[in-house]
């Protein structure tokens, strides 16, 4: 069983990964949670292959389009997220 230490890291963590609900990338919008359901998919993925780490029970992705694919889904969600909030210049 989990400590209560670790849960509180698992809740953390869960808050990191949703900063932009409360930010200015798309406030008040149909858009927003798209973002959100965008961000969720992509951490199933990345916890379901064999990507980031290795455990039991995780496929190995196709090839390399099928890495090329991820990484530009979720380059293209963060670049999004960075630009909507002013961390990074348009351009």
């Amino acid at each position: 069983m989990p400590s209560s230490g670790s849960r509180r890291l698992s809740s953390a963590a869960t808050r990191k990964h949703r900063w932009w609900r409360s930010s200015t990338a798309a406030p008040n919008s149909g858009l927003r949670d798209h973002l959100d359901a965008e961000a969720t998919a992509l951490t199933r993925i990345g916890n379901s292959f064999h990507i980031r780490h290795s455990e039991h029970g995780q496929e190995e992705l196709p090839g390399d389009p099928a890495v090329d694919y991820l990484f530009i889904r979720l380059a293209a969600l963060i670049a999004l997220l960075l630009r909507q909030t002013g961390r990074m210049q348009q351009g």
